[in-house]
């Protein structure tokens, strides 16, 4: 009975901390400044002579929160004329021949690349001289992002280490860029996703009300998740998600907002991990792993108490991080973003691959041992998702 009576405190003290870090980096997007600027105003004042660079009609900024420290670029009748998007601190590991170097990106309404405008350098003036006079930034001009992350560029002689700064440093934030949300707003969803997607909640659904004829297919589920939600649509609940939606973020219609409302409701409801057991397109690909003929190997009690510590660690070290740095890049604290292979950057596919390859030994280990956003899942639910012992069969 004090046992019982202890591990309530444990868990209650758990979610309290859990729930105040959540609410840390609410306020710390909502009430603190951005960026690595001192202040909003330097940060507009810097982003506004950029824009004219770029927009020569360019009047006025309005905050994107989609983007660290993007803009929409108004004119003088109040009309947009495109986005201004940053590099970010991100990039300082990106340096010329002299150091780091600042500047933004300037979209058209399509998305295409309209200039871009370098604001602060530490590099030799005869050596950038040459990349303006070699025309080098208008290179990407009239390109969409994929098409400018494809295109093969060649440094200028005489600048090469100026030229390959500049290189990294577009290609970084066109690759932040690709997969963030602001991207989605540029594109209409297809029909066929939204139709597929639909068949698959209802699939899920009907599945996690234990409808018999459902429930036992439920391997089929799992491949509907993967290609549906993973690699036709990309359509996932992520740390990035989350953040993005703690900015005020994300359409209220959007399929993962759906998703989510979903997840959360019924979760509460009903008690048990909704998300994690059967919407998850990463959870999917891991039990289908799961399946392989590999000897699956049964973790001791001391491995367990490990990696259930393990994971609590892990989500308070993101939400500190998140606390002390201003622009931390989410995307590679899951291995989620993997579904948008080939743009996917290369170190979330890795962690995507090492997972999978784990979990044809130990199953669905990403989820169990360590998903920050399963945490949070958990939260709306009584008991958390547990694979079955008869996984790999259907029933």
């Amino acid at each position: 009975m004090v046992s019982s009576g202890k591990n309530f405190t444990v868990k209650t003290l758990q979610v309290f901390l859990l729930i105040l870090s959540l609410l840390a980096v609410y306020a710390r997007y909502h009430y603190l400044p951005s960026g690595e600027y001192s202040g909003k105003y330097n940060l507009e004042k810097t982003a506004l002579s950029a824009a004219q660079d770029i927009f020569p009609k360019a009047y006025g900024l309005r905050e994107i929160y989609s983007f660290q420290g993007g803009f929409e670029v108004i004119g003088s009748e109040g009309a947009p004329l495109g986005y201004l998007l940053p590099n970010t601190v991100q990039d300082r590991d990106i340096e010329g021949y002299g150091g780091p170097l600042k500047l933004f990106i300037g979209l058209n309404g399509n998305l295409k690349i309209k200039g871009i405008a370098v604001v602060s350098h530490s590099e030799s003036p005869s050596f950038f001289k040459r990349l303006y006079e070699n025309s080098f930034f208008e290179i990407w001009n009239g390109l969409s992002i994929n098409e400018a992350l494809e295109k093969d560029v060649d440094s200028v002689s005489g600048a090469t280490m100026s030229s390959l700064a500049v290189k990294k440093s577009v290609r970084k934030t066109l690759s932040r860029l690709s997969r963030n949300e602001f991207v989605s707003k540029g594109k209409k969803t297809d029909f066929y996703e939204i139709v597929g997607i639909a068949l698959f909640l209802v699939f899920s659904l009907l599945s996690f009300l234990g409808i018999k004829f459902f429930s036992g297919k439920r391997f089929f589920l799992l491949l509907a998740s993967i290609v549906i939600l993973g690699f036709m649509s990309e359509t996932f609940l992520s740390l990035v998600w989350i953040s993005n939606r703690a900015r005020g973020e994300g359409g209220v219609f959007s399929p993962v907002f759906i998703i989510a409302f979903l997840a959360v409701s019924l979760s509460f409801f009903f008690g048990r991990n909704y998300y994690c057991g059967y919407i998850c397109p990463y959870g999917a690909l891991q039990e289908v792993c799961s399946r392989l003929p590999f000897k699956k190997k049964k973790l001791s009690k001391d491995a367990l108490r490990f990696w259930h510590t393990a994971r609590r660690i892990y989500i308070f070290i993101i939400f500190f991080a998140l606390l002390m740095w201003s622009d931390i890049d989410l995307v590679y604290t899951e291995p989620f973003a993997a579904f948008s292979f080939p743009s996917a950057p290369l170190a979330v596919v890795l962690l995507a691959l090492i997972f999978l390859g784990v979990s044809l030994f130990v199953p669905r280990f990403w989820c169990n041992f360590l998903c920050p956003t399963g945490q949070i899942m958990e939260l709306f639910s009584k008991k958390v998702f547990k694979v079955p012992e008869n996984a790999g069969k259907d029933n």
